[in-house]
């Protein structure tokens, strides 16, 4: 899927088709059209990377150029010399492969399937490159398919494209969505990547990274951010110009049932659960007009109250709360 060549104008898109000919080429530079600023370059070069996960022996972060009389030419930067290079994206190639299998796709999953499977995948399987945030120079392969395929460590963005490549091999339309973020331990309107899929007719997000995190400290797999819409989204994060995702039908608490408009809702819920001998009581709490500032003591109390009917041995509680998102992932130990 070429979501941002789709943006850009027809004299552009050539542009852009020219850049991708000469890299998959092997060429050194390519000259733009004469009327080409040096401002629609760097956003040609932008579309490309963000398109195509699979260039990821190209450093598209440095876009270097010589501007002449005749038209600004884009010096390619490549990662990997030329005399290797074949062996490594035919390397790589092999990775994607072998990731596929053990994804473990079968014949009757349906989109939202796949879409789970990735990013389950991904989760398990890859670790945050904390180090890259503060030397990415050093640690650029954290910002592609590199960081995911060969070191299993990455950043956001390596980490978006990585599900985008998976994603648009398996037939899904998928996009790497860039903009702003906040998130406890990271900071606020950090710059940030993700994903946004198309299942049928409906858009929705992905943020694979925000969920590993809350996975990691839950010991259990999170889909806080799994297909979820603008109006959810956009309470941590902000972006501009990409599609409208509106729909909340394959996210994880519609489908699992476990959405609630408010507090009061939650008691069926957590009754039926706390009976049944569930361990984990995930759910989250919509809480349009706003949720009290005492609502994980107010929980907590609800669970207890709840316990105190089925379980009679002693027994502890793990709250970890995603308060941004009004999600609340509960462990109890008896």
């Amino acid at each position: 899927m070429e979501y941002y060549f789709s943006k850009l104008t027809s004299t552009e898109q050539k542009q852009y088709k020219k850049v991708i000919d000469a890299i998959e080429n092997g060429k050194v530079s390519v000259k733009f059209a004469i009327n080409i600023t040096a401002e629609v370059v760097t956003k040609i070069i932008s579309a490309v990377d963000y398109d195509h996960p699979e260039l990821f022996y190209v450093d598209f972060k440095r876009v270097k150029y010589l501007s002449t009389p005749v038209g600004i030419i884009y010096c390619i930067d490549y990662t990997v010399m030329s005399s290797v290079r074949k062996e490594v994206i035919n390397k790589m190639e092999s990775r994607i492969k072998i990731v596929l299998e053990e994804i473990k796709i079968k014949e009757q999953d349906s989109d939202l399937d796949k879409c789970r499977k990735i990013h389950n995948y991904l989760i398990n399987h890859i670790g945050y490159h904390y180090e890259a945030l503060n030397n990415s120079e050093i640690n650029s392969e954290a910002f592609n398919i590199r960081g995911v395929f060969e070191e299993s460590k990455a950043v956001c963005e390596g980490i978006s494209k990585a599900y985008k490549l998976l994603a648009n091999k398996l037939g899904i339309k998928c996009l790497v969505a860039n903009g702003v973020s906040s998130m406890d331990g990271f900071g606020e309107r950090i710059p940030h990547a993700w994903n946004i899929v198309k299942i049928g007719n409906e858009c929705a997000h992905i943020d694979v990274t925000w969920d590993l995190g809350l996975s990691a400290s839950s010991r259990k797999n999170r889909y806080d951010y799994f297909l979820i819409p603008d109006e959810w989204i956009t309470v941590d994060h902000e972006y501009f110009n990409l599609p409208k995702c509106k729909g909340f039908t394959y996210s994880y608490f519609a489908q699992k049932k476990c959405l609630f408009e408010e507090i009061n809702s939650l008691k069926k819920f957590l009754e039926k659960d706390v009976k049944n001998s569930s361990k984990i009581l995930y759910f989250k709490i919509l809480g349009k007009n706003g949720l009290p500032d005492d609502i994980e003591n107010r929980i907590y109390k609800l669970i207890k109250k709840e316990i105190s009917n089925y379980i009679m041995s002693s027994y502890t509680m793990e709250l970890v709360p995603n308060r941004r998102q009004n999600v609340f992932f509960v462990r109890i130990n008896n």
